[in-house]
């Protein structure tokens, strides 16, 4: 049960922020009645007192009726609000006899009232000043596989030393136990407050639905330390076996990882700040450094006598800027297997718990043993979860942020002021630790852990067992600690009880497939990120940038289209204002870029990308055989799941050296599309762009066709050409008062191809443009007869996408493993192909106009997958007439810029 106190504050003020003024003409006379209905339950209060006080109480109880609405007043008046279970989940109101006196344990008036004031000073009641149980308790991000016998000792210690009150679990899909029997009692006896996850919480449906985990990007090298067991069976491991161990190692650290990860999302959403990821082997102890010298260094003596004794000292050395809040390092010190020969365990439980029993460590400078840190956060300190983590994933267990973390070659134990926790990693017994079926665990490792006795334990941290008990009573903590409690004290009953359910076995969850969102095999490129190097850098935080909400950023793929290209920035420049644009040019293009963007860098911010910036060390070496293969060959899910290019090509049996020659530039321009297009979006959001797109050289967003010129759409007025910005404008106004029948913020436009016809009688009737411009040199001025609406993607294409990269809720998962294709970045956000189409106006007032353009500016490519014939099947396709809302976009952007501005940016267009 937990009583909630609540402190009177100000109101704010939903207009201005600040308190709400007093009226204090209204005030003298409600605080006059106030004053009397104080005085008057004073009175009353007095004299039961007093009736009590002279042995009348019995008398007093059976007569009077008690006041239950005065108890109402006097504890508003104290400050305590009516109060409410989070066990049985309802709110006990004081004004109903029954609730009060379920709340006071069925004790009646005054008594009752001190019974109940009595409850909120004990701390194993859950004491809610305000709302800050949230902020007072620590929460735990726990992998469980078979460690129930050791769970409750791990529980008790972090429940009683650190105000544990919040534990997500998540089970091992191979664990043959299940945690949740010894977590319910833990809930029912202590409150504490549990939830166990699976695959399907943190994971993608082709990971814990498909079980595809050949997917799973590589997470380990072959001299990786946790494969020392190659190097200690040498020649007797095969290569097979050693893929079989990448591939388990690799397994258990991408579920690692992406259980990190959502777990600090949903503690930092639901209002949690304290956490951490540790496992049920490790104790988070001070630093005994900081106990040795804690005089020295001005802190206070920290005693495990008393409850919550590491969390306040947490609280007290937070604000010390030394200790890299809100991410604070936790060196690991690793405890053998060895005994005190000279001090051995006396009591039952000595002998039972790993934190009593296990008393010699290593070095703290051993690094080899004692491995990487581990951290607490909190997350309350942190930006938004989704805006921190590098990739949005975590970096690490052991770093969950570049920016914010620590780097391990910065840990020393020593250094108590940077460093006031550390962690005790117990090795445990022989038959504990080769429990698990592991591949990174072998007898001769455990060998090499268990016999260091490089310093010893003090025995500050056995007082935490003796302090539980008292804090709770013997009675209560048998229920949960009933194993390491001497059976001839506390007989057997509990002890076997406990064991019955730590040997329950566990089944894994079925998953619905009906959940599994129909759509293609995803290729993975985070492997192939992960092992270039990554070269992009994580934001730096504590800077916070304004969003730019005003501009349009997008990202260009480039190859010998000089000749459109100023065309192209001039007219996204006034229509959606485009401001910041990344421009990456094949590396087979015979023409620089550079000569055109020059001219528009005093007005754009212009970043130029080679393959190097976002392509992995191999495709940018010339190993395009090795490259994942992204063409599909014959539908078959096989080889587009599992295989490289060079497999694939074998597997399909192509053996022509020209087609495997076209086969590769395609797979190629796929493979480092989806590259740059998730390389450019992250770099967007790093930088606090929001509306983007991804479009090419030869694709103009416009107004649909569909949408009349000088009307509405819906009830917003159709965008005029005449004023800069005005598509966007329209875009952001549409996306506010229309997100959801845009599906904001991916929004599908769908594209319409344009053939290379022109309008002979308009074309001389415009052949230039304020005199100044040759209108036959512009492609969307020139071109004027498009394909049916049919929504035939093999005529008009795919659909495109703009994104407001503000606009991503903080639970979606979109990006959280990859771009999905160009066409549709996230597959729960951005609609599927189907759903796009023209004849829907209400839900797509924008398009992309495609410009296929002359014979020879289509052929200029070096490009597999272009022929004359496709060229005239797609030419014939265009034979209805433009509706020229296009039409006066340049007179309006000389206009705005100047003609002599408008005529150095567009020089190729001047007569």
């Amino acid at each position: 049960m937990v009583a909630r106190l609540r402190h009177n504050t100000p109101t704010k003020s939903a207009g201005t922020g600040g308190s709400i003024a007093p009226d204090h003409s209204m005030q003298s006379s409600s605080r006059k009645k106030a004053t009397n209905r104080l005085n008057s339950q004073a009175v009353i209060w007095c004299v039961l007192l007093v009736s009590g006080i002279l042995g009348n109480l019995i008398l007093w109880r059976q007569s009077l009726a008690f006041d239950t609405s005065l108890v109402v007043s006097w504890t508003r008046f104290v400050g305590i609000a009516p109060m409410a279970s989070s066990a049985m989940g309802k709110t006990i109101s004081l004004a109903d006899p029954n609730h009060f006196a379920e709340f006071t344990n069925g004790k009646s008036g005054p008594t009752g009232i001190k019974s109940m004031l009595s409850a909120t000073n004990k701390q194993n009641n859950n004491v809610i000043v305000d709302d800050i149980s949230i902020k007072k308790s620590f929460s735990f991000c726990l992998i469980l596989k078979d460690d129930n016998d050791i769970l409750n000792e791990w529980i008790a210690y972090h429940y009683y030393t650190l105000h544990m009150r919040k534990l997500i679990v998540t089970i091992d899909p191979s664990s043959k136990t299940t945690p949740e029997p010894l977590l319910e009692v833990w809930k029912q006896e202590f409150g504490l407050n549990y939830e166990i996850w699976n695959d399907s919480n943190f994971t993608e449906p082709w990971f814990y639905l498909d079980k595809d985990y050949d997917r799973v990007p590589r997470q380990v090298k072959w001299e990786d330390k946790d494969a020392a067991k190659w190097q200690e069976e040498g020649a007797d491991v095969s290569y097979a076996q050693r893929l079989k161990d990448v591939r388990v190692i690799s397994i258990h650290r991408y579920r690692q990882k992406r259980f990190l990860h959502r777990c600090e999302q949903y503690l930092q959403e639901e209002g949690y700040s304290w956490m951490t990821h540790i496992d049920t082997d490790e104790y988070i102890v001070v630093s005994p450094v900081v106990l040795r010298k804690r005089k020295r260094m001005k802190q206070k003596k920290v005693m495990l006598n008393e409850s919550d004794a590491i969390y306040h000292f947490l609280q007290q050395v937070k604000t010390n800027e030394l200790v890299n809040y809100p991410c604070i390092s936790l060196p690991r010190v690793l405890y053998g297997s060895v005994e005190d020969p000279d001090s051995p365990p006396t009591s039952y439980e000595a002998k039972q718990m790993e934190s009593l029993r296990w008393k010699y460590r290593t070095r703290y400078d051993d690094d080899a043993l004692n491995k990487q840190p581990k951290v607490i956060m909190d997350v309350s300190g942190f930006p938004p979860i989704e805006e921190y983590v590098e990739y949005q994933k975590t970096f690490s267990i052991h770093r969950p942020d570049f920016g914010l973390c620590r780097a391990q070659g910065q840990m020393n134990v020593k250094d108590g002021q940077r460093f006031p926790f550390t962690i005790n990693h117990y090795l445990g017994s022989l038959e504990r630790y080769m429990a698990r079926n592991d591949t990174r665990r072998t007898q001769t490792q455990y060998n090499q852990k268990a016999n260091v006795q490089d310093g010893k334990d003090g025995g500050w941290i056995d007082a935490w067992w003796p302090g539980f008990l008292k804090q709770y009573g013997r009675d209560k903590v048998v229920k949960v600690m009933g194993r390491y409690m001497d059976p001839s004290e506390y007989g057997a009953e509990a002890r076997n009880d406990i064991i019955q359910k730590e040997h329950q076995a566990y089944a894994p969850p079925a998953f619905d497939s009906t959940l599994y969102e129909e759509s293609q095999p995803e290729i993975s490129l985070t492997a192939d990120r992960q092992s270039s190097g990554g070269r992009l850098k994580p934001p730096k935080l504590g800077i916070s940038l304004p969003l730019e909400q005003d501009s349009f950023s997008v990202c260009m793929l480039i190859k010998d289209d000089n000749d459109i290209l100023s065309e192209w920035i001039a007219y996204h420049y006034h229509t959606l204002k485009l401001r910041y644009l990344v421009v990456a040019t094949d590396p087979s293009s015979t023409t620089d870029p550079s000569v055109v963007l020059d001219r528009w860098r005093d007005r754009i911010e212009i970043e130029d990308w080679s393959d190097a910036s976002y392509m992995p060390d191999y495709f940018v070496q010339g190993d395009f055989g090795a490259v994942p293969n992204m063409l599909g060959l014959g539908n078959s899910s096989t080889a587009r799941n599992t295989m490289n290019l060079t497999e694939a090509l074998e597997f399909h049996g192509v053996s022509d050296p020209q087609e495997k020659e076209e086969q590769t530039q395609v797979n190629n321009h796929r493979f480092r599309q989806m590259n740059f297009f998730e390389s450019c979006i992250r770099d967007l959001m790093q930088k606090n762009k929001t509306w983007m797109a991804h479009i090419d050289t030869d694709e103009y967003i416009t107004l649909s066709h569909l949408v009349k010129p000088q009307s509405e759409w819906r009830t917003l007025p159709v965008p005029l050409l005449e004023t800069p910005g005005s598509l966007l404008d329209f875009l952001k106004k549409a996306a506010i008062n229309h997100r959801s029948g845009m599906s904001y913020p991916c929004i599908s436009m769908p594209r319409l191809l344009y053939g290379s016809k022109q309008n002979d009688a308009v074309s001389a009737s415009k052949s230039t443009i304020r005199d100044t411009f040759d209108r036959s040199k512009f492609e969307t001025l020139k071109w004027k007869y498009h394909s049916d609406y049919d929504n035939a993607i093999g005529v008009n294409g795919r659909p495109k996408v703009i994104l407001d990269l503000s606009g991503i809720p903080p639970r979606s998962k979109f990006l959280e493993h990859t771009v999905w294709s160009i066409h549709r970045p996230g597959l729960r956000m951005c609609r599927p192909d189907r759903e796009v189409r023209f004849d829907d106006k209400p839900r797509f007032p924008l398009i992309v106009q495609h410009y296929l353009g002359s014979w020879e500016r289509y052929s200029h490519r070096s490009d597999a997958r272009r022929s004359r014939e496709k060229y005239n099947a797609k030419n014939d396709e265009t034979t209805i007439e433009d509706n020229d809302w296009i039409d006066g976009w340049v007179e309006h952007f000389a206009n705005a810029e100047g003609i002599e501005n408008a005529k150095r940016l567009l020089a190729e267009y001047v007569i």
